[in-house]
């Protein structure tokens, strides 16, 4: 993941970041780039505060310009998501399954919720219709028995997309191909293992750009 500033400067991140002071990067970003799977931004430090969440992509700019204090990979396996509603604390009442993006505004679950499993994936929770309002992260790994504040007020949700892989191969020697070795496969090129993936996060400033990876 990959973070601007207004100043030029530019960030890259590939693992959690419980507090941006201690990399020098606090509530100092402009715009974000996502490679791979998604990110959540928060507003405190220690994964704490409000959420933001963003798939792979480019984002020039951000509404919530200068307020980030800490970073956190999405890890979920993202294929055949499915979440279950409750509508009252500690998964009891009556229930819903879901399975794709819904908006909750017409049906009998609109800000009704209270608590929620993940079977799979991770999904983003919106306070208002059309992925608007308060954003909230439900994770497969993290079952919320409670919304406390966010408790009936949810109206839309939708389930988060996988990165493409970069993919980075590394060779085991040095081979100089001929004409006749253009055909060669993966494992007769002396690929170690299989070829690796990645997901990170290139944060920056806006002059300049300095990139420095973490």
């Amino acid at each position: 993941m990959s973070l601007w500033w207004v100043g030029g400067i530019s960030r890259e991140f590939t693992r959690n970041v419980p507090n941006l002071s201690d990399e020098n990067f606090d509530e100092c970003i402009s715009s974000l780039m996502v490679i791979g799977n998604p990110w959540v931004i928060y507003s405190n430090a220690n994964f704490g505060g409000y959420q933001y969440i963003f798939e792979e992509g480019h984002y020039p700019t951000v509404d919530w310009d200068n307020s980030t204090s800490s970073l956190e990979m999405v890890t979920e396996d993202l294929t055949d998501p499915q979440i279950t509603l409750y509508d009252e604390p500690n998964y009891e009442g009556k229930s819903i399954v879901l399975t794709c993006e819904t908006n909750l505004l017409y049906g009998s679950f609109n800000d009704t919720a209270s608590s929620h499993k993940v079977q799979r994936g991770a999904w983003v929770l919106y306070q208002y219709k059309n992925r608007g309002g308060v954003q909230m992260l439900a994770r497969a790994s993290r079952d919320m028995p409670d919304y406390e504040w966010f408790s009936n007020r949810l109206t839309h949700l939708r389930p988060l997309k996988s990165g493409k892989p970069i993919i980075t191969p590394e060779l085991s020697e040095n081979i100089f191909l001929s004409e006749q070795e253009d055909e060669m496969t993966f494992e007769e090129w002396g690929f170690v293992d299989a070829p690796h993936t990645h997901t990170h996060l290139h944060m920056c400033t806006n002059s300049h750009t300095h990139t420095h990876t973490i």
